[in-house]
């Protein structure tokens, strides 16, 4: 079986972060597995390391008319999506597309035959999945996954040093506030001395975040790096304050890291996170506030609500996503499949190196 995967994104973030993981825990079965992308994308150096075949692009495809030795097409964003569609349009390679955000789709024309000619569709989260559904009636839940990362990591000796005996409240997403609402934090932790507030990441909005958090010695941005994960392992609570979110692949990750976490009442996120049991789920900025002060000063909540998250990371690994769509390849090209222990062979490089790193 030949899949062609196609991501046209231009940075590195979420779904690209699950594009490596899902290529990566499939190589053992699907070795011959091939990837259209730009030609500067993050992803392919990020697969470099891969014997797979690689179709970098400008911005034409003109000379992407030529037909590709692929049984499906795997349209991981919503650029490559059309690109499948197209070529449908000219080989009939069946395709499928991963939409990964819960904006809603206009119901026009151009969406009905994109999404409704895809021999399946799948979504992260309910939310996603219930609009999937007034498209196609093939379509299915597979949510993202985490990497194998150990809870034992190494904290971030900087920051710890710098936060002292105060409460480290950590974040890490893009610098886009009408999505990831660092706003939020901020005006929050202004006002909390015995806080600290690590944003990691950047983005569009780092310039007017930092002049929002002015004046304010116990915020420090931490930019783009390649040792997330240290930082994580350095945040005595993860907060997720998104005005909007598909699921929250970086939440699954907090998770597997055993961290408190509290997190917006939006989206897919509620798929992920059943409100005090394994984190707090919060609607207003007075409830954000307020879940903050109880963690901050309640270390056995913590603990609990930690522990529990940290379970639930468990099911989502890259092994069981990729298991999940194996079948869904199997299924399109209508070939009996009986699922397969891809634990076993998950290729190593998917360590700790592949921990989400917001630009």
């Amino acid at each position: 079986m030949n899949i062609l995967h196609v991501n046209l994104a231009r940075g590195f973030r979420g779904g690209e972060r699950q594009t490596e993981l899902l290529i990566r825990a499939l190589f053992p079965y699907l070795p011959e597995q091939q990837l259209v992308c730009l030609e500067n994308s993050p992803l392919r150096e990020k697969l470099s390391d891969l014997p797979i075949t690689t179709y970098p692009i400008k911005n034409s495809f003109k000379k992407w008319w030529k037909k590709r030795p692929a049984d499906i097409l795997h349209a991981h964003e919503t650029k490559g999506a059309y690109w499948a569609g197209l070529y449908h349009s000219l080989y009939k390679t069946p395709y499928l597309i991963t939409r990964r955000v819960d904006h809603p789709l206009k119901n026009n024309l151009k969406h009905r035959l994109l999404y409704g000619k895809a021999a399946t569709l799948v979504g992260l989260s309910k939310i996603i999945d219930q609009e999937l559904s007034t498209f196609n009636t093939n379509h299915q839940i597979i949510p993202s996954a985490c990497c194998p990362i150990s809870p034992l990591s190494t904290p971030n000796n900087d920051i710890r040093k710098w936060a002292g005996s105060r409460t480290i409240i950590g974040h890490i997403g893009a610098l886009i506030d009408k999505h990831k609402g660092q706003s939020r934090l901020i005006k929050i932790v202004k006002n909390h001395p015995e806080w600290v507030l690590v944003l990691v990441g950047e983005g569009q909005d780092r310039t007017t975040l930092e002049a929002l958090a002015a004046g304010a010695d116990n915020i420090r941005f931490v930019g783009y790096t390649e040792d997330v994960l240290s930082y994580l392992a350095s945040f005595d609570i993860f907060a997720f304050p998104s005005r909007y979110e598909g699921l929250g692949s970086t939440i699954i990750d907090a998770m597997q890291m055993s961290k408190a976490i509290v997190a917006s009442n939006v989206g897919g996120i509620p798929d992920l996170i059943q409100h005090g049991e394994n984190g707090l789920l919060i609607d207003t900025d007075s409830e954000l506030e307020c879940a903050l002060q109880n963690l901050a000063n309640n270390p056995a909540l913590r603990i609990r609500l930690s522990t529990a998250a940290q379970q639930t990371s468990e099911r989502y690994t890259a092994e069981q996503m990729a298991e999940k769509y194996l079948a869904c390849y199997y299924q399109i090209l209508g070939i009996p499949h009986e699922t397969a222990d891809i634990g076993c062979h998950y290729h190593e490089k998917c360590g700790t190196t592949s921990i989400t790193n917001p630009k």
